[in-house]
């Protein structure tokens, strides 16, 4: 973890997801349509609405992100 102004801004950050080790995705936070500020607004709105953010909508976003299907065994990492 990092403060805001160690890591200075969230404007051009490299994000990567990987599913069992095979990079999946990669991308930066200034090719986003919505910004990160919006994003964390939604996420905790989700949390505290739900109690949890459920597992169910990360794993789908990764299925249909990645083209294929994650096993109940398969690793999806997320990479900041």
């Amino acid at each position: 973890m990092v403060t805001l102004d160690e890591m200075g801004g969230v404007d051009n950050l490299n994000l990567t997801m990987t599913v069992n080790t095979v990079v999946m995705q990669e991308g930066n936070t200034r090719d986003l349509i919505f910004s990160i500020p919006f994003l964390m607004a939604y996420i905790n709105h989700e949390l505290l609405a739900n109690n949890k953010l459920q597992r169910s909508v990360v794993t789908r976003a990764a299925q249909m992100s990645a083209g294929g299907v994650v096993t109940p065994a398969g690793q999806i990492t997320y990479e900041v």
